[in-house]
């Protein structure tokens, strides 16, 4: 059973808080260096994420977006569903997050729009992220035109409740042809940016899935 859309968004917003503390930041708020807990993830304040799927932005939002892109979008019925920057250490400039959350399969029109988000704003991080993720066919297509369609926003898999992250497509190995997994190979490739490649530790327990609360 499918969880309300409310709750996809808030799960989402905190799984991606929790992951930029563990694994981007210099210094976690919430994991010591040794690999303890040393403060609830719920306090975490860096990055800065706000469910905007109402539209509804704060002046903390405004100060760091292009503030006459939210007319414009707000114009077209179009919003980003969490908005928010990071820092990522002391004196460093805040650097803009994008999540789009779409509550089944990603469609090619999902990764327009989520491109279309990333050149409005110049946001560093921009993700499209669905419980079910994009299908090969799919992200194959968005390959044929891979600047164009989909930059550097990150396409991937939230979980059914919204408490993981994974990049890429669903996996086939060991089921499918040599030839369709060699495509599958490429087509992983093309999921995006790795965000993996972009953190800067990987302190023991960080990762991708959202720690007991």
């Amino acid at each position: 059973m499918a969880i309300p859309e409310e709750t996809l968004y808030t799960n989402v917003l905190h799984t991606m808080r929790v992951i930029f503390d563990k694994n981007y930041l210099d210094v976690s708020y919430t994991v010591s260096q040794e690999g303890h807990q040393k403060a609830p993830t719920d306090w975490i304040t860096n990055p800065h994420l706000e469910d905007t799927h109402f539209g509804n932005f704060s002046e903390e939002i405004k100060s760091h977006f292009d503030i006459v892109m939210f007319g414009k979008l707000y114009g077209a019925e179009l919003r980003p569903d969490i908005m928010g920057h990071v820092v990522k250490k002391e004196g460093a400039k805040p650097e803009l997050i994008i999540i789009e959350v779409k509550k089944g399969d990603l469609t090619l029109l999902d990764v327009m729009q989520a491109r279309l988000y990333e050149l409005f704003f110049k946001s560093k991080f921009t993700f499209l992220l669905s419980p079910t993720g994009i299908s090969r066919e799919k992200m194959e297509a968005v390959m044929l035109h891979d600047n164009l369609l989909r930059g550097n926003v990150i396409i991937g898999k939230c979980g059914k409740d919204g408490r993981g992250f994974s990049q890429g497509i669903p996996d086939d190995r060991g089921t499918a042809p040599r030839h369709a997994r060699k495509a599958r190979n490429q087509t992983h490739r093309g999921a995006g940016p790795s965000f993996r490649s972009q953190l800067s530790r990987r302190p023991p327990g960080g990762g991708g899935s959202l720690p007991a609360r």
